[in-house]
């Protein structure tokens, strides 16, 4: 299993979605460690991880016909610093899932 839902909590903040709207995504996560974030379609996001020096793995999950993970345009982010997520493999005008973690 990729995600352990018994740690994670709602953090729709740190993609700047504070306000909980369905237009901007949403954010699962275990603080410097994994990320969950859906993507409504052509939504792109950057996530929040300043509090954290590690790198990070990005794939994305295609919710529609499920499959492997795959990569984007963006494979790893640095934490330190708000970090664009980047494109999806394909289909950019679909929602997708981003999975991001800490190396």
């Amino acid at each position: 299993a990729h995600l352990p839902f018994h740690e994670m909590e709602n953090r729709n903040d740190l993609i700047d979605n504070a306000g909980n709207s369905d237009d901007d995504g949403y954010c699962f996560a275990k603080v410097n460690e994994v990320y969950a974030v859906y993507l409504p379609p052509s939504k792109t996001v950057e996530l929040d991880i300043t509090s954290s020096g590690d790198t990070f793995d990005v794939r994305w999950f295609d919710p529609r016909n499920g499959g492997a993970l795959q990569t984007g345009n963006v494979t790893t982010i640095q934490g330190g610093s708000n970090r664009s997520l980047g494109n999806p493999p394909s289909e950019t005008d679909e929602d997708w899932v981003v999975l991001v973690t800490a190396r």
